[in-house]
């Protein structure tokens, strides 16, 4: 619902204040649960949706599955983080800002290749 108003242009929610604050808070409470910001995400939310997309991807399309689940992992925290940001921002400003969302997706980017790259020394 938040992103259909920036591909629109608006910055900010129709209605302005609780509207804002309300799609803030649960885009934010979301977020948080698939973000790296939690220590309890991988193991209980991650890991699992991650090995879940690589099986899916593995059966259907013949992807390997340590690509799928590195595309998995990637998309849950990059999900998570971009969540968090819009959330954010909704809750606290009532607008959106395309500054803070280009370096959230740089920052989960950079994360996930660590995650990846620990995962293919560990296993």
């Amino acid at each position: 619902m938040a992103l259909e108003w920036v591909k629109r242009g608006r910055r900010t929610l129709p209605g302005g204040g609780l509207g804002a604050r309300l799609v803030g808070g649960l885009l934010g409470a979301i977020g948080y649960a698939l973000s790296p910001l939690s220590w309890w995400n991988d193991p209980v939310v991650n890991i699992p949706l991650a090995l879940l997309f690589a099986a899916l991807l593995h059966r259907y399309a013949g992807v390997r599955p340590d690509l799928g689940f590195a595309v998995g992992y990637w998309t849950t925290n990059t999900a998570g983080i971009l969540m968090l940001f819009l959330g954010g921002n909704l809750s606290l400003r009532g607008r959106l800002g395309r500054r803070g969302l280009a370096v959230s997706l740089a920052a989960s980017t950079a994360y996930t290749i660590a995650a990846v790259l620990v995962y293919r020394f560990m296993g």
